[in-house]
């Protein structure tokens, strides 16, 4: 699994240079199957920190409602 996350982070942002103490993040996310595909995501320079937070409540979501490889699961926006 992180061999396919991290393919799929460097497909959406492999080329792009976050200024130190920022992070490209990904949408759609780079640990889901529909994520990788720059013609269908999103990418957004923001704060390492607020980066580092949501990477890891999207861990503990996943853990928590034992999200496994092909689970469906809905996100909501707000």
């Amino acid at each position: 699994m992180a061999r396919t996350i991290n393919k799929h982070r460097t497909a959406m942002c492999g080329r792009i240079h976050a200024p130190q103490g920022k992070d490209c993040d990904e949408y759609l996310f780079a640990a889901t199957k529909e994520g990788g595909n720059p013609r269908r995501g999103s990418t957004r320079i923001i704060s390492a920190s607020d980066n580092s937070t949501a990477g890891a409540r999207l861990g503990g979501f996943y853990k928590s409602r034992c999200v496994l490889n092909d689970d469906a699961y809905y996100v909501r926006i707000k």
